[in-house]
């Protein structure tokens, strides 16, 4: 039997016998792996300005996925980045002719959910905001 784990720091109420939901701060790593542990599909509902900008829709994940298993016998390797359609999106996405994945999404859609999306973006921080930060990771490292 599959179990879905919804994650946010906002009050969720599971909808179906198969869904489980927790309230955890994303920022700490033990509290997100014990939530996660034995799940078979995992949904972040984001609540942060930056999430606009990286968002992947499960439709747009979806057809990522396509282009990938479909790509061209040329395309032996490939780097990219999985992103929707987003207008604040600051990864480029791969070329055509490596990857046919053209997104359908924008997270913009959802920008009037978000607390702090009318704030620019700081085009000094680090891609993937303080979860990139030493603060944050050196103390996740373990031996």
């Amino acid at each position: 039997m599959s179990r879905l784990v919804l994650l946010d720091r906002v009050p969720l109420q599971a909808e179906a016998a198969d869904e489980v939901v927790h309230g955890v701060d994303l920022r700490d790593a033990s509290a997100v792996e014990a939530a996660l542990a034995g799940a078979d599909a995992v949904l972040h509902l984001g609540d942060e300005s930056r999430h606009l900008a990286t968002w992947l829709s499960p439709r747009d994940a979806v057809g990522f996925c396509r282009a990938a298993l479909t790509a061209p016998l040329s395309t032996r390797f490939a780097t990219a980045y999985a992103a929707s359609a987003d207008t604040r999106r600051f990864w480029e996405l791969p070329a055509e002719s490596e990857l046919a994945y053209t997104p359908i999404d924008d997270a913009e859609t959802y920008a009037s959910l978000i607390a702090d999306a009318d704030v620019p973006a700081d085009p000094e921080a680090p891609q993937a905001g303080p979860y990139a930060l030493p603060e944050f990771t050196l103390r996740h490292l373990r031996p």
